[in-house]
């Protein structure tokens, strides 16, 4: 008797939830229709879609147009380059006299 009571419980709720289940796919459907497609619309006016390919073309063209530039005004700057005499450019990141020598001998 109580493996048809358990047999008729479990075949209840196989019933309930499969018919839970295809409420819930038809509302889901319906939720699809009416608001995802009109969502995609009004998200195309309001962004630019871009294919992949025509990503990597771009992304391409930017670097090269990046590295030619980079690459002309490393040239450009390295022939402005100031010359200093070497006695005028200190000899440690700390002595900024150019004398070198250690901060204490400087404070004698």
């Amino acid at each position: 008797m109580a493996e048809l009571v358990f047999l008729l419980a479990g075949g209840a709720v196989f019933f309930l939830s499969f018919v839970a289940f295809d409420a819930l796919r038809k509302a889901f459907e319906q939720y699809q229709r009416r608001y995802l497609a009109r969502s995609i619309r009004d998200l195309s006016a309001m962004f630019l879609f871009i294919d992949p390919g025509q990503m990597l073309r771009l992304n391409f063209w930017a670097l090269v147009l990046l590295l030619g530039a980079g690459s002309g005004s490393a040239v450009c700057s390295a022939r402005r380059w100031p010359r200093w005499p070497a006695s005028s450019l200190p000899t440690c990141w700390c002595d900024s006299t150019g004398g070198g020598g250690s901060a204490a001998s400087r404070s004698s």
